[in-house]
């Protein structure tokens, strides 16, 4: 069998260092969710029994703004900065998985699925920052803003869904 997969993704965080800096001493926006997409494939083949073998492939993109104000004395001057972190996580999936088919009725079937597998992910904070002292506003320069970073990240993701079947073809 053959699955297209796709929809909204929405987690709580991004991980970043940028998130977990947000302690109290700054002013964020650090608790919005990070809002994108995911959208892929699922191979597999079901023996007889109903249990399942599955491959997945697919590419996922998350998006997060956090915006960040921080107020520190510089020589008895008050300053303050503020920074905007575009985040941004995006790249392809891959796993397997086991699922398991349970006939509802004729038409609907109930299916779990458990996969296991890897975000190849490629990381981006870009950084808008101004900085204020005495009335003087100023844009800053944040170093490696923009840079690019790779990582791989094991993820483990339970489904349970609906399934109907109408002669003999699934969906």
């Amino acid at each position: 069998f053959v699955d297209a997969l796709g929809g909204v993704a929405i987690s709580p965080g991004l991980d970043s260092g940028v998130e977990t800096s947000c302690d109290g001493t700054a002013h964020s926006s650090a608790s919005r969710p990070a809002l994108g997409f995911f959208a892929g494939l699922r191979g597999g083949y079901e023996f007889p029994n109903r249990w399942s073998v599955q491959m997945l492939a697919g590419y996922l993109a998350l998006d997060k703004d956090v915006e960040r104000r921080f107020t520190t004395t510089i020589d008895a001057t008050p300053a303050s900065y503020q920074l905007t972190d575009r985040l941004s996580v995006s790249g392809p999936v891959i796993g397997a998985g086991i699922g398991y088919r349970l006939q509802l009725s004729e038409l609907l079937d109930l299916r779990t699925t458990l996969t296991a597998g890897a975000l190849l992910a490629s990381s981006r904070d870009d950084v808008d920052a101004r900085a204020s002292a005495e009335g003087t506003n100023a844009s800053a320069r944040v170093l490696r803003s923009g840079s690019r970073t790779a990582s791989a990240n094991p993820f483990l993701m339970p489904e349970l869904g609906i399934g109907l079947r109408i002669d003999g073809f699934r969906a």
